[in-house]
């Protein structure tokens, strides 16, 4: 049988189930202090709220939880969500780009990009990047269109 805790997690991180309350979310995880996308869920609410210092402080959380479970990808996506909320201070950057290098990650495209830039460039490069996300089956573009744009499409297991 399911265990009920984890079935709600999983219904709120698949958007089931919709919480509206910080409060109510923040009892919710304190059954899963380790769950980067229950993590994400919540500082999400916490933006939409306006808790922008609490937001920015979840988004850091969610990263760290995204780089401690492999998940490289998802990880950048919630330092730049972090980024976006509160701008990114020098050693902020640098801790953080020291901890991409540091992680041992499973071998995926966007960890051999990442591998192959500099800090500097690295940080550029994440500058730049937009978060964007489309329905299941989308076609992103057509093998015979010229190149405009650099897409990084998670594996399922990087849900973010």
């Amino acid at each position: 049988m399911d265990n009920p805790k984890t079935n709600i997690a999983e219904q709120i991180t698949s958007g089931f189930i919709n919480i509206d309350s910080v409060e109510e979310f923040r009892e919710i995880l304190k059954d899963f202090p380790e769950d980067p996308a229950l993590h994400k869920a919540y500082a999400d609410l916490l933006l939409k709220k306006n808790c922008y210092d609490l937001a920015s402080l979840s988004y850091g959380r969610v990263a760290a939880l995204y780089l401690k479970s492999g998940n490289l990808l998802p990880a950048v996506v919630a330092k730049l969500l972090q980024w976006r909320v509160k701008s990114a201070h020098y050693q902020d950057a640098q801790l953080f780009l020291s901890a991409l290098g540091e992680t041992s990650i499973p071998e995926t495209p966007f960890k051999v990009f990442f591998e192959r830039l500099s800090k500097p460039e690295m940080f550029a490069v994440m500058k730049c990047l937009k978060n964007i996300q489309l329905p299941q089956g989308q076609l992103v573009q057509k093998c015979d269109e010229p190149e405009q744009h650099l897409y990084f499409i998670p594996q399922k297991s990087e849900k973010s």
